[in-house]
């Protein structure tokens, strides 16, 4: 899957199915089916951290 959406023109309004709000959603769906299933309480110390650091920095990213 490609999460890509075009340059908008200045002063245009992007297509819905291109803008960056349905970017994001498909983002927050793969990123949900992701850690949908994650029990952190089966990882080990060093992949619950790992998985932690991932999503702090895509946080701080957001």
């Amino acid at each position: 899957m490609t999460l890509t959406a075009p340059p908008a023109a200045a002063g245009s309004m992007p297509e819905p199915e291109g803008s960056r709000v349905a970017v994001i959603a498909q983002a927050g769906a793969l990123l949900a089916s992701v850690v949908d299933g994650v029990r952190f309480g089966h990882l080990d110390d060093s992949e619950a951290v790992a998985v932690m650091t991932a999503l702090e920095e895509l946080g701080r990213k957001v």
